[in-house]
């Protein structure tokens, strides 16, 4: 189904993610609690599967089934990446 795709797709990208981003995963059906409390902390509706690509503590891009896959979830990080570099004159290196 759409999770273990999901599962899946990002099991790939933590392979090729830059080693500076830091990546958590919530296993909802252990963490149901926990997913809420990020629901709730970040002001986005509990969906799974489910990404949320933070920076400084705001969600930068958030995207659920489909969405959840190497390609958004590598252009959402790297826009919020460039934000950093965009504002603050930051490479992303000192940024991530």
């Amino acid at each position: 189904g759409t999770s273990a795709q999901a599962y899946d797709e990002l099991a790939v990208y933590l392979q090729e993610a830059p080693a500076a981003i830091a990546i958590y995963m919530v296993e909802v059906h252990d963490g149901r609690d926990i997913a809420r409390a990020v629901a709730s902390r970040f002001g986005v509706r509990h969906e799974s599967p489910q990404v949320l690509v933070l920076r400084h503590g705001q969600v930068r891009w958030h995207g659920s089934h489909w969405h959840v896959n190497v390609a958004e979830v590598d252009r959402a990080v790297t826009a919020a990446t460039r934000l950093v570099t965009t504002k603050t004159g930051e490479s992303p290196a000192e940024g991530a």
